[in-house]
Formats: C-alpha cells, structure tokens, sequence
C-alpha cells in the first residue's frame, strides 16, 4: 500500500483579499440593481386607469431643465439665470405654504396657459405645446411637486 502524503495548506493572503474584493464588488452590484428596480421598476410597469394619465418624470426633467430652469432655477428657488431682471419674482416652487394652496389643476393649468390666464404675472409664458402631450404636463406637475421636500 503507498504511503498517503499530507500537503500542509499555505494561507494565501492576495487570494483571500481578491475574493473578499470581487464578493463585496457583487454585493453592491446586486443592491444597487435592487435598489434601481425600487425606484424605476415600479413606474415602468405601472398601467394607467381608465381615464388616468401617467406622468412622463423623465421627460419632464429635461423639459424643466430647458423651459423652466432660466427663471424658476434648478432647486425651485426662483433663483434661475434670468430671475433677476423680472419683476415680479419667478415662484418658488420649494415654498411649503404656496405648494399647500395650490392644486395639481391649477399648476398644469399655469404652466399650459400661461400666468397672465391665471391671474399670475405675464413674464410666466404659456405652453401651448403640451395640450397635445398631457403626459409631459403631467410630469411638470409631479417635477414642481418634487421641490416641497
């Protein structure tokens, strides 16, 4: 019968380290995969009701960011490039008090018809455009609605 030859393990400290790496490297893949699939999953598979209208987010971020942005700023300050020089002052969007009078209505309808139809200031222009897309009007709705946090 041969004789049965022990091999005694060394440690191998780059491997163990290289391991650890690519198992925490998995780790955050999968919980930021999990975490994108809570934010974004649940809107892209979301059907509308008979009659409801799903708000286009995406769209109406970059939308903000062209129309919007010069006067009403970034953060819903009325602090944008172009608030400045206008009198009266771009609304502020991030305003708790103003965003608690206000209906979901009377914002789109603002932003479709313009101040001066509301009553409001007539440096606010009307989006004429957006009366063939209510789902971008939605989604300016919901990124104006975003700023009260």
């Amino acid at each position: 019968m041969p004789a049965v030859v022990a091999f005694e393990e060394k440690p191998n400290p780059i491997g163990r380290v290289f391991l650890h790496a690519l198992m925490l490297w998995a780790g955050v893949g999968c919980l930021v995969w999990m975490i994108l699939l809570l934010v974004f999953g649940s809107s892209a598979t979301k059907t509308a009701a008979p009659g409801e209208i799903l708000p286009d987010v995406r769209r109406a971020h970059e939308l903000f960011a062209q129309r919007c942005v010069p006067c009403h700023g970034s953060t819903g300050h009325g602090d944008g490039p172009a608030s400045a020089n206008l009198n009266p002052k771009p609304r502020q969007f991030a305003n708790a008090t103003w965003q608690a009078s206000i209906s979901d209505d009377q914002i789109e309808s603002t932003i479709r018809l313009g101040g001066a139809a509301m009553g409001k200031s007539s440096l606010m222009p009307p989006n004429p455009d957006l009366e063939r897309d209510p789902a971008l009007l939605a989604g300016l709705r919901v990124v104006v609605r975003e700023f009260r946090r």
